[in-house]
């Protein structure tokens, strides 16, 4: 498999194998760096919790479940807001939900570049292989 990517990439110019390998290992740092970094670690959700004694908003801090597990909140207890206040909004669940979606994009466009990379290779090569046929002696 990697003579027959050596074999693709040697139809491109150096310069174009460069910018392109450059790009490719970008994007997967990029990508694995979203994962390792964010992905799996637990998230967090500022609550709105109404207003605190002094009339100005407040919010409770609650510990959410990684956007990988299927359930928002965390089985650890809710914290509670000082009385009056009560929470104005489900904890975690925008937040969770949010974060799924950020990361569905930053997957699509990972998977988009990889297979961006792949059709201008496979091209090229398509390419270079018309060429070849082009430039064989003909019969006559």
């Amino acid at each position: 498999m990697a003579a027959a990517a050596a074999d693709t990439l040697g139809v491109v110019s150096p310069r174009t194998r460069r910018l392109l390998v450059i790009v490719v290992g970008v994007v997967v740092a990029w990508y694995a760096a979203t994962v390792l970094l964010w992905a799996v670690k637990p998230l967090h959700d500022a609550v709105p919790s109404g207003n605190n004694t002094h009339d100005q908003p407040s919010s409770t801090v609650v510990h959410c479940n990684t956007l990988f597990d299927g359930d928002a909140l965390s089985n650890a207890p809710l914290p509670t807001p000082e009385p009056p206040q009560q929470f104005t909004r489900e904890p975690c669940g925008l937040v969770h939900r949010d974060a799924q979606r950020v990361f569905a994009i930053d997957t699509a466009v990972f998977a988009l570049t990889l297979a961006g990379a792949g059709v201008f290779v496979l091209r090229r090569r398509r390419h270079a292989a018309s060429d070849d046929t082009d430039r064989s002696p003909v019969a006559v």
